[in-house]
């Protein structure tokens, strides 16, 4: 049910895992006590991870409203301050999210909160069309009618703007509060969202009691994930992939607007080095795979160590050796997951027809 872009120069690799010498034949139960155990405590991870998320959308709630009673830079930067913690979680629930593999009512969730890389819809024409609503005069509610015009995406040009000029930004809120209301229709969009998928989590025994076929989603979602952060995330930016290559753009990070993209990416590496310590690694390791997991811990751990070595910004160095060395780590991480990780244990990877992000 995920969207996997794989090329097809890999795929007899997809196979290779399947008479691995390991304790786990891709038949019997990879789930032992000791594994449900482990299931339990990535459980917690996402309950607890979807329930941060809700806190950081309550907390950028308060602080839009104390921006539209009092438009000072102060709270301007307190509220860009709030929705950048809200992004980072964002950033770690999507990562991993699972609830659409388990529940078919939930596959639709990420695809209302993010428009990144979504094959149907440019981002950039929908900020064109905020531009336009804010200097009209039609309620907000009905013409944000467009979930781009409510997305993550969208609340991030709202309230940073297309150059994070704050002096000129603010200056526009104060000159058309609509601006802020139309930042509080976003957030209070998402927020809703966020609600749903925290109750999902909070409420639902899907996960555990789906044992190995969880595992096998949960690792196929890190497959994804990685691919997205190698290709997607510093790829396309950096202009190593094969549509941008040799011509390194700034203009592609995915949050051009508030120079967040290097923080979204680290915070999409922590819940994947979160994952490994709640439990996946203990059930690899039950699997025979713990010298792979092993190598994930090792590939995420270098991947983090090469984002700490960016400047000031990663648009300033997305033509730099950090960039260069950020994607060698990427794809050293897609290749554990993908190669390694998913063989040893003899599951199945998926590969689906591509849809957005």
């Amino acid at each position: 049910m995920r969207a996997f872009l794989f090329s097809l120069l890999l795929l007899p690799f997809v196979f290779a895992g399947c008479g691995s010498d390991n304790s786990y034949n891709g038949k019997d139960g990879l789930i032992t006590s000791s594994g449900l155990v482990a299931l339990e405590g990535i459980n917690t991870l996402y309950q607890n991870s979807s329930g941060e998320l809700v806190t950081a959308s309550t907390a950028l709630a308060a602080a839009l409203d104390d921006l539209e009673s009092n438009t000072t830079l102060d709270n301007l930067q307190s509220a860009q301050s709030a929705f950048a913690v809200m992004l980072k979680e964002w950033k770690k629930v999507q990562a991993i999210y699972i609830a659409g593999d388990l529940d078919e009512s939930m596959i639709d969730e990420p695809n209302y909160i993010d428009f990144f890389h979504n094959i149907t819809e440019d981002i950039t024409v929908h900020t064109v069309q905020l531009d336009t609503i804010i200097a009209g005069s039609t309620a907000l509610s009905a013409a944000m009618y467009k979930n781009s015009h409510r997305s993550i995406n969208a609340l991030e040009y709202l309230l940073f703007g297309r150059d994070h000029d704050n002096a000129a930004l603010l200056a526009a809120m104060q000159s058309n509060v609509r601006r802020i209301q139309a930042c509080a229709v976003a957030g209070d969009s998402l927020h809703s969202h966020f609600v749903t998928i925290r109750n999902y989590y909070a409420s639902s025994r899907a996960f555990v009691d789906g044992g190995t076929e969880s595992v096998e989603y949960l690792i196929n979602i890190l497959i994804d994930s990685a691919y997205k952060l190698k290709e997607w995330r510093v790829g396309d930016p950096g202009g190593f992939t094969n549509k941008y290559k040799g011509n390194p753009d700034a203009s592609r990070l995915e949050y051009v607007n508030s120079a967040l993209s290097l923080e979204a990416i680290v915070a999409i590496l922590q819940m994947h080095e979160a994952l490994m310590e709640s439990g996946l690694f203990d059930i690899a390791t039950d699997g025979g795979a713990a010298d792979e997991a092993t190598d994930v811990e090792t590939d995420i751990a270098a991947a983090l160590a090469a984002c700490d070595a960016f400047g000031t910004s990663m648009a300033d160095d997305v033509a730099g050796d950090a960039m260069q060395n950020l994607y060698t780590a990427m794809a050293a991480l897609y290749n554990a997951y993908y190669l390694d990780l998913i063989n040893a244990l003899s599951l199945t990877t998926e590969i689906i027809e591509a849809d957005g992000d």
